[in-house]
């Protein structure tokens, strides 16, 4: 009984390891806050976080390859997953200050075909968007290249060699990036995600719980 006692208090004192799966424009701008407030309130639990475009990481939570992510997602659940919205926001595109675009209230999606763009790489659930929008409408985009790194995005965005479409929230103040609404518009809803069908555990639980209560 003592060495069943001593086994349990050991193992409820060992940090609990949650894998949560990310975009990296949520990982932005996001997840630091969620973060930094969840592991204050939980600290036994260790966040183990694996950044991933959303069709990638929703794959990745089917597939038991991590616990839930935070992503964007349709009107409808992804199937076989659970989700809780969270927010709902809308992609911008964003231009340099010295381009033709920048003096305009909004941007057409005509228009911003034929300027060079970047896109992000396949496993993005936007990237899909974007793409049945431009087919939809019968137009090409003019890729320059694509790409996934943030940062560089926004370089040559800020150099006025190339637009993007990005969340208004990853732009920073004195970064001379302008984001203009898309028309039609490119709404996104951002939920947290994980699988119907197998056991909760009490970390997981906990962080759904968090996610919930805090952006009610």
């Amino acid at each position: 009984m003592e060495g069943l006692t001593a086994d349990f208090q050991a193992r409820s004192q060992r940090r609990s390891t949650l894998s949560v799966g990310v975009p990296p424009m949520v990982a932005f701008f996001l997840f630091p806050k969620i973060f930094a407030e969840f592991t204050g309130s939980c600290p036994e639990v260790h966040i183990r976080l694996t950044e991933a475009g959303s069709d990638t990481a929703r794959d990745m939570v089917r597939a038991g390859q991590l616990d839930l992510a935070i992503i964007a997602v349709g009107e409808t659940p992804p199937a076989a997953l659970a989700a809780h919205p969270l927010m709902r926001m809308s992609m911008m595109y964003c231009t340099g200050y010295g381009t033709p675009m920048a003096g305009r209230e909004k941007a057409e999606l005509r228009e911003i075909a034929m300027a060079p763009l970047i896109l992000f790489t396949s496993g993005y659930y936007h990237q899909t968007l974007l793409q049945t929008r431009f087919r939809d409408a019968g137009l090409t985009p003019n890729v320059l290249f694509y790409s996934n790194q943030l940062l560089t995005i926004k370089s040559f965005v800020r150099q006025n060699l190339a637009g993007a479409f990005l969340l208004p929230q990853v732009i920073e103040p004195g970064e001379n990036i302008i984001a203009l609404p898309v028309d039609p518009p490119l709404p996104l809803n951002i939920a947290v995600v994980w699988r119907r069908d197998v056991f909760l555990t009490r970390e997981i639980r906990q962080f759904i719980h968090f996610m919930r209560t805090r952006f009610e």
